[in-house]
């Protein structure tokens, strides 16, 4: 009959957690990630108040009858004989107040409403919302048109436009608005519809809606969540200089840890317990040797007489 052997455990040895160094490498992770949030998180500005839904649509107002409208021709470029219907839609912009102009704006007219019954939309007050893709600047009107002496055209593209252009004509630019044939610019837009402007599009004859209004910029970093795609410009320095202290901290503790849990396991794999049974007596000297306080408490237990 073998004896236990006194230097073996019971059991498989098992190692607690070194939990004195795995609970602050949790805590510099989850705050390292709070950090990075509130560094990539963009500024939003504001949602606007929500469009009323088609249900709450009041009924279209009658055609616009005003007499200034019968000289309007759609499908034909700008002709002299419109001026007077152009300055009357921004003599309108320009006397309604942007809340009452966004109160009125319908949301449910869409880009094949204007085209296929352009007379039944004049001088309707529409909202769109969209990427103006060319600005330009019309200098040198005369103050009837234009007090200040220049107008702007925001050729947008919408949702419902299909890759073709609304012409929004607007007297008031934005701080920021950027300009040229090729832009980027989200706008947000209300406007009198004046008419189907006829225009080329590579040799091909095309038209657009225009309209008469106002026309509120949205930078990048003040869009929706869903249109922000970069992150906001205000992060402070500081915040970023601190995120980077905090990995460089993780790196070095991971790297230590992990040294030191090495160590430790190739220091268990040093120690090698006595045979229970069947020892030479060669082995038995040799263990005996390199363990003297143990030798006179306990003899192995099957030694050949």
């Amino acid at each position: 009959m073998s004896h236990a052997d006194p230097f073996e455990p019971d059991g498989p040895v098992r190692r607690g957690v070194a939990w004195g160094q795995v609970i602050p490498l949790i805590t510099l992770v989850i705050l390292s990630g709070i950090l990075l949030v509130q560094f990539l998180r963009p500024e939003v500005a504001p949602a606007p108040e929500p469009a009323k839904g088609i249900g709450e649509q009041t009924p279209l107002p009658p055609p616009d009858d005003s007499i200034v409208f019968e000289a309007v021709r759609d499908e034909a470029p700008l002709q002299f004989s419109e001026t007077a219907a152009y300055a009357e839609l921004l003599d309108r912009a320009r006397r309604t107040p942007i809340e009452t102009l966004r109160e009125t704006a319908r949301t449910d007219v869409v880009f094949s409403d204007l085209l296929d019954r352009p007379e039944r939309y004049r001088g309707l007050p529409i909202r769109l919302q969209g990427t103006a893709r060319r600005i330009l600047r019309i200098d040198d009107l005369p103050d009837r048109i234009a007090p200040e002496g220049a107008l702007y055209e925001a050729w947008t593209f919408t949702g419902d436009s299909r890759g073709f252009p609304y012409v929004l004509v607007f007297e008031d630019a934005p701080q920021g608005l950027p300009g040229g044939d090729d832009v980027n610019a989200f706008v947000i837009f209300h406007g009198y519809f004046f008419k189907l402007l006829a225009y080329n599009a590579a040799d091909k004859a095309r038209k657009a809606p225009m309209l008469i209004g106002r026309l509120e910029y949205v930078p990048d970093d003040r869009r929706p969540a869903e249109e922000a795609i970069a992150p906001g410009p205000s992060s402070p320095a500081w915040l970023l200089g601190l995120i980077g202290l905090v990995i460089v901290y993780l790196v070095v503790r991971s790297v230590t840890t992990a040294r030191a849990l090495r160590a430790r396991a190739a220091s268990a794999r040093q120690f090698q317990a006595p045979p229970r049974d069947h020892i030479s007596p060669e082995e038995l000297d040799e263990w005996l040797q390199g363990n003297p306080d143990e030798a006179e408490d306990q003899p192995p237990s099957n030694q050949g007489s």
